[in-house]
């Protein structure tokens, strides 16, 4: 009798199957009539929030979380806000590190592709660290706004500040504070803003960015992946908040321009109401979201190292050089896939705005593009779109949130077999020029 071949899943499948596994747990709770004050809520919905909170975006269908859902609901949304943020398999593998389990080699390589670290080497300390600190900050940012907020929430402040917290540190944009419109009604509140934009921007940084820099203190011993996030971000969130102010000098504070570049790289608060704001602000803030936050981070996007690779290796090209960053030559490996991923994201983000622009005529592009680029990098902007959606078009962008959230590469690796080490011969054929431009 032969022996049946063990089943090898790929670890790309792997973890669209405990994203996938997550989300339709949370929906079901979330359906639950204990969840709701109405003690009702359409599947769809359900699934919609639960996605949302899983994915880190922050799109709402809901009017007000914190009157539509009672307090399980709420625990409900936060835990999966947690587990989305960090992956239910680091999460799953910390507890199982704390019981003594053994790892094998594909457990590794699991690991690694899902933080899209360098190699498998300290990949199980990189866990640890990442849910030490994420947890750590977590609990000092919610006593920290335990004490700014209880004045404007004098109950359940506590849980209030925990829920804010958990949102802003993993960068999806959902509140309890009372308020349907975001944190519009805080905009003038400084204490708030520049925690919950410290919050986004420690969670938005990258884990391997935060411990490279707290290991090694020097800017000599920086992995160049940490130099150009720590170049990056600060010029991206300052021509950001410049060119926002510029736009709408006359509608918004400094203080609104600079919480609305922040958040728009991948968190969905607001302060302001952008149904209100000009064409061309709406136009930067969906550049800043496209481009998202740093790589092995909760952000989305295409990442900030992606788009500096796209503009070193355009200009390079151009000028007749070897793309080149901090004395060190960028492979073409990962031009290749900086590309890849650009292209991927732009038309993806192409075909479901036209499919959305026909399922919804009443709504304008600006919204469209809006609701669409937020669920890609999963940032939670809307211009009073989400809520007006046909069904269809809910589960469009739901399947973006889902899509954004692993990251275009990673559904496409599906069938990569290069995590079983097999040498796979390839056909190579002729070059051929072909004329382009």
């Amino acid at each position: 009798m032969k022996k049946l071949r063990k089943i090898k899943i790929s670890p790309y499948f792997t973890i669209i199957l405990t994203f996938l596994g997550v989300i339709l747990i949370g929906s079901i709770l979330l359906v639950l009539p204990i969840s709701t004050t109405k003690g009702h809520i359409d599947y769809i919905d359900a699934l919609f929030m639960s996605t949302s909170s899983v994915c880190v975006t922050g799109l709402s269908v809901m009017n007000n979380i914190a009157v539509d859902f009672t307090i399980f609901g709420q625990s409900i949304i936060v835990l999966l806000m947690f587990i989305g943020g960090l992956g239910f398999l680091t999460i799953s593998t910390f507890f199982l590190m704390i019981l003594g389990a053994k790892f094998g080699m594909t457990d590794r390589y699991l690991l690694k592709e899902a933080w899209n670290a360098d190699s498998t080497k300290g990949i199980f300390k990189l866990v640890r660290n990442i849910v030490i600190f994420s947890v750590g900050v977590q609990l000092l940012g919610t006593i920290i706004n335990y004490f700014i907020i209880r004045e404007i929430v004098p109950e359940n402040t506590f849980w209030v500040a925990l829920f804010h917290s958990v949102s802003a540190f993993n960068n999806v944009g959902f509140d309890i504070l009372g308020n349907s419109n975001s944190l519009i009604g805080f905009s003038n509140n400084v204490a708030l803003n520049i925690s919950t934009m410290l919050l986004i921007i420690i969670g938005g940084l990258g884990f391997v960015t935060i411990f490279d820099v707290i290991k090694n203190h020097s800017w000599k011993k920086f992995s160049i992946t940490t130099k150009i996030i720590m170049i990056v971000v600060p010029i991206l969130i300052v021509s950001g908040m410049l060119l926002i102010k510029l736009a709408d000098y006359k509608n918004i504070t400094w203080l609104q321009a600079l919480f609305t570049s922040v958040a728009s790289r991948t968190a969905g608060f607001t302060t302001v109401d952008f149904s209100t704001i000009s064409t061309a602000s709406i136009i930067i803030i969906l550049i800043l979201m496209f481009i998202g936050g740093a790589p092995c981070s909760v952000a989305g996007g295409i990442k900030v190292t992606t788009f500096s690779v796209l503009l070193i290796g355009t200009f390079n090209y151009s000028t007749g050089r070897q793309p080149v960053i901090f004395k060190r030559t960028i492979s073409e490996k990962t031009i290749k896939k900086a590309f890849s991923l650009f292209v991927i994201s732009i038309l993806y983000i192409m075909m479901v705005s036209m499919l959305i622009a026909l399922l919804n005529p009443q709504l304008p592009m600006r919204a469209v593009f809006m609701e669409v680029v937020s669920a890609f990098a999963t940032v939670g902007f809307s211009i009073n779109a989400t809520p007006t959606l046909t069904v269809f078009s809910k589960l469009l962008i739901i399947f973006t949130m889902f899509f954004g959230r692993l990251g275009p590469l990673t559904i496409m690796n599906i069938n990569n077999n290069d995590w079983l080490h097999e040498d796979v011969k390839e056909i190579k054929y002729i070059e051929e020029d072909i004329k382009v431009g």
